[in-house]
């Protein structure tokens, strides 16, 4: 099965030289790599064209003008895509050298799945490895031992984020006939988790590491408008499940609701902010340190917006 990277860029040439790398230092090769740039200057043009001249793996280098954003950056590189399967990796992060071989295999050994990932190591924004936390994020997503391969139903691993927003392996048939969507906002990356969920997409978690991903200073989910956790939590309230699976959408909302709270607050989305305060997911936590901070934050923010010179 032939596979291919896909990067989507906008402005990083100092990291995608790090997510490049990273993807022909792989014990198995990719068989192509694209690259999808927004960026309005020529620095990732110039460096794909000066370092990567005879790489070793085919680079399709595509810069858009005028830039397409984050969305139908993702889809045009899905739309473009001719191999069987497709690596995701945003152009701040990296895969581990055992990455592309390691998903092939999940593969090869259950030909029904459509998307195969692993574990994620929390990498700091000068790319160095953070440990210490790496194993209770990944745990956080049921990324652990007991949901090796496909325990999780696919809905399941799409509302709980097991399949991670990146450096994921997936059938390329499946990513052209699903595509990102633009309603989801900032939360483009867990809607298409979700999406694949409920469309029944077969999924297979690797139980060891295949990739890094970077907390970035200049990445979206730190920008003051970021509505990444209110979108996802809303996307996810949306969703009938079964009941056998209603647990875990419930813990999951639990977990979200904190953050979307104070995005929804930020935001001025105050009503919003107090119905999530007030509902089933966040009630046990009102009385906590934490509820009387957010509570704060949503009267500050209702003040503010109300009293506007």
């Amino acid at each position: 099965m032939t596979t291919s990277v896909l990067i989507p860029t906008y402005q990083r040439a100092d990291m995608i030289k790090q997510a490049i790398e990273s993807c022909l230092n792989q014990t198995r090769l990719p068989d192509e790599i694209l690259i999808s740039d927004d960026s309005p200057g020529t620095e990732t043009a110039q460096l794909i064209t000066k370092v990567y001249k005879n790489s070793k793996v085919v680079i399709k280098y595509y810069h858009n003008k005028p830039a397409l954003r984050q969305v139908e950056n993702v889809n045009s590189l899905f739309h473009k895509v001719q191999t069987e399967l497709l690596v995701l990796l945003h152009d701040d992060d990296i895969l581990l050298p055992n990455a592309i071989e390691d998903l092939h295999n999940c593969f090869v050994k259950n030909p029904e799945i459509d998307a195969a990932y692993g574990k994620q190591y929390v990498m700091d924004n000068n790319g160095a490895l953070v440990y210490d936390n790496s194993e209770s994020v990944n745990r956080a997503f049921y990324r652990s031992k007991e949901y090796e391969g496909s325990v999780l139903s696919p809905l399941e691993a799409g509302m709980v984020a097991q399949f991670p927003n990146d450096a994921y392996m997936l059938r390329s048939a499946v990513a052209k006939k699903l595509l990102y969507t633009t309603d989801s906002l900032d939360a483009c990356d867990y809607d298409f988790s979700l999406r694949l969920g409920v469309h029944g997409a077969k999924m297979f978690f690797f139980n060891g590491y295949t990739a890094a991903y970077r907390i970035a200073l200049d990445s979206i989910s730190n920008h003051a408008d970021n509505n990444a956790a209110l979108t996802s939590f809303q996307l996810l309230e949306a969703v009938d499940v079964p009941t056998t699976s209603l647990k875990f959408k419930n813990t999951r909302l639990a977990n979200m609701a904190p953050v979307a709270i104070v995005q929804a607050a930020t935001l001025g989305q105050c009503k919003k902010a107090l119905s999530i305060y007030f509902s089933e997911w966040h009630r046990s936590k009102i009385f906590s340190l934490g509820g009387a901070r957010r509570l704060y934050l949503i009267t500050k923010s209702y003040v503010k917006n109300t009293f506007k010179s």
